[in-house]
């Protein structure tokens, strides 16, 4: 496995060494991709580089007394959640970029934590909106979005996902590729009562040409941290 961390050595550009489109096998144990809520910022104070800006990424974590609604306790109530992290101090996150960005919606994050180990735990969390590679990250987002529709569920993350996809406007061949050809993820595995729903399957499929084309040109359209598309605000 190479675990030589991607953004470390790669420049940010067409033809890097492949944060967008990861090696399976190879580069898909190293980063995340997620897929986020977009809130103002205008009024934020935790120091972020996008604070007092007009759009940013933020977590569906929310900190209410030291206790997260995710269930977690004892969390510092002062730490501000980006890209989804749980209760992850922004220190802990070497680099964190917009892959797709919607607001007011919503963004797809990649990001790169200091501490590698930590990786795997973000991506099984069972609150989850993190996944290692970008086609495992649709898979999930499809599979939230289903039990907005399907289920009625109405928590932000099912939300969020459904409204992120319905923006984005994913060509039918995407999204064909991804419902057949993806194993299931954490998502359909629990209401399947799988109790290994949190754990990666084994056998991912490779990014296809017609996938990685489409992200291609729409990074063409990616704005930074704080900016936002004005034909959708």
């Amino acid at each position: 496995m190479n675990n030589t961390r991607i953004l470390a050595d790669e420049p940010m550009f067409r033809g890097g060494k492949g944060y967008i489109q990861k090696v399976i096998g190879d580069t898909d144990n190293i980063g995340f991709f997620s897929f986020n809520p977009a809130v103002s910022r205008k009024s934020a104070s935790a120091g972020r580089c996008d604070d007092g800006l007009k759009w940013g990424p933020m977590s569906f974590h929310k900190v209410t007394d030291g206790s997260c609604d995710c269930g977690n306790i004892d969390v510092d109530p002062s730490t501000e959640h980006l890209c989804s992290l749980g209760y992850a101090p922004l220190e802990a996150i070497s680099y964190s970029i917009p892959i797709l960005t919607e607001p007011p919606v919503g963004y797809m994050c990649y990001q790169e934590l200091a501490d590698q180990t930590l990786e795997d735990l973000y991506c099984q969390h069972h609150w989850n909106c993190n996944a290692r590679t970008l086609q495992e990250l649709f898979k999930l987002m499809y599979e939230w979005s289903d039990c907005h529709t399907l289920l009625g569920n109405s928590d932000p993350i099912a939300v969020v996902a459904h409204d992120l996809l319905e923006v984005l406007e994913v060509p039918q061949e995407v999204q064909d590729w991804v419902r057949s050809e993806m194993p299931d993820g954490p998502v359909i595995r629990f209401l399947n009562g799988d109790v290994t729903a949190r754990e990666r399957p084994s056998s991912i499929p490779d990014l296809p040409d017609f996938l990685s084309h489409w992200l291609w040109q729409r990074l063409d359209e990616i704005f930074a941290y704080g900016q936002f598309n004005s034909k959708n605000v």
